[in-house]
């Protein structure tokens, strides 16, 4: 007892003075060794900070196999993305879809995007662009803008009919200007399919929702 005591003050102190590969290496053994749960909750602190984590994919792979069992929905979230490219495991696309999902459903908002992905282009599980668009949906409306370019490729397939046209500008005009990767040349394009006033509409939406944001 004293022993667990005394290396949880010494992670205490490293993590006081921002020492935290030292607050790693003494966390560890507290943690995946001795599964000590105060020691387990500070490191999850750092692997989600990403503050002296060595690149060791099989050990990061042991932490977060572990930090599962605690029902930690960002380690099943990892453990999926780790299935996903075989980072310190063998690549197994069908675990990774159903990790990812267990984390989806659990309200883990990156992994909304991720399982949208998943979906469109049938990765671990059959295509279905349907659930792709409410996956992608789910993830604009939680703050991932990127979210949005799938989404109007969507539309373009007319797959997309949840979401209308303006709706897709305004986030698209969002994104390009925080330069979002062809979200400049995805509303262009849908320019072509809206009215002038749609464009209008659109664009006092999302000049007052960045406005919004801005100064909440």
């Amino acid at each position: 007892m004293n022993d667990e005591l005394s290396l949880l003050e010494q992670a205490k102190e490293y993590l006081k003075k921002e020492e935290f590969v030292k607050a790693y290496e003494v966390l560890s053994k507290c943690a995946l060794k001795e599964a000590k749960i105060k020691a387990f909750f500070w490191l999850n602190g750092l692997f989600e900070q990403r503050k002296g984590i060595p690149d060791d994919p099989e050990g990061a792979f042991e932490y977060y196999s572990f930090a599962e069992n605690f029902k930690h929905k960002y380690a099943t979230y990892e453990l999926g993305i780790k299935y996903l490219n075989g980072n310190g495991c063998q690549q197994n696309y069908v675990i990774a879809y159903k990790k990812i999902k267990t984390a989806a459903e659990n309200n883990y908002i990156q992994a909304y995007y991720k399982l949208g992905s998943l979906y469109y282009e049938g990765l671990g599980t059959p295509k279905n662009y349907e659930l792709a668009v409410k996956w992608f949906l789910q993830s604009l409306e939680s703050g991932h803008i990127e979210s949005v370019i799938p989404l109007f490729q969507l539309y373009r397939k007319n797959i997309c009919t949840v979401a209308d046209g303006v709706y897709l500008y305004k986030y698209l005009n969002i994104a390009a200007a925080v330069g979002v990767e062809e979200a400049a040349s995805s509303r262009t394009e849908l320019e072509l399919k809206l009215t002038p006033e749609e464009i209008v509409e659109a664009q006092r939406v999302s000049l007052k929702e960045w406005d919004d944001e801005i100064f909440k």
